[in-house]
């Protein structure tokens, strides 16, 4: 009888009690001996004769307790592209109800010089549709 030792990647682990979760799943198997489950490190390091047991069952039993040996990559790429297209409709949407409306462009900052001794700040505001021009201090 020869026995096997194997560290699996175990997705979706998230507090200690996940850990006896997976190793109580997997040590249920046929001729598992050992099953030593790390939520820190993401895996569980298990002994098992494969004569008896073989990988395909062990991550059958991991996923029948709720987690997973893939990377859920695939699914957060997904979760972007959801969140980006929810964005979008609601751009659209608003863009909809409020018209084609602009914004009046802004005025650069007001630049100060000296005239005659005085300083004076000259500003352009548009509020309105009003300018204010020559404001002196």
């Amino acid at each position: 009888m020869s026995v096997k030792k194997e560290k699996i990647k175990v997705f979706g682990m998230t507090f200690t009690s996940c850990e006896s979760r997976v190793e109580r799943a997997v040590i249920k198997l046929d001729d598992v001996k050992t099953a030593l489950a790390s939520f820190n490190g993401q895996y569980l390091t298990i002994e098992y004769n494969p004569e008896l047991c073989d990988y395909e069952k062990i991550k059958i039993a991991i996923k029948t307790a709720g987690y997973s040996t893939e990377s859920s990559i695939n699914y957060k790429i997904v979760g972007i592209f959801i969140v980006v297209a929810a964005i979008i409709l609601i751009a659209t949407i608003a863009t909809s109800l409020i018209g084609n409306k602009t914004l009046p462009s802004a005025q650069p900052a007001a630049k100060p010089h000296i005239e005659n001794g005085v300083q004076i700040i000259r500003m352009t505001a548009d509020c309105a549709g009003y300018t204010l021009n020559g404001l002196s201090i």
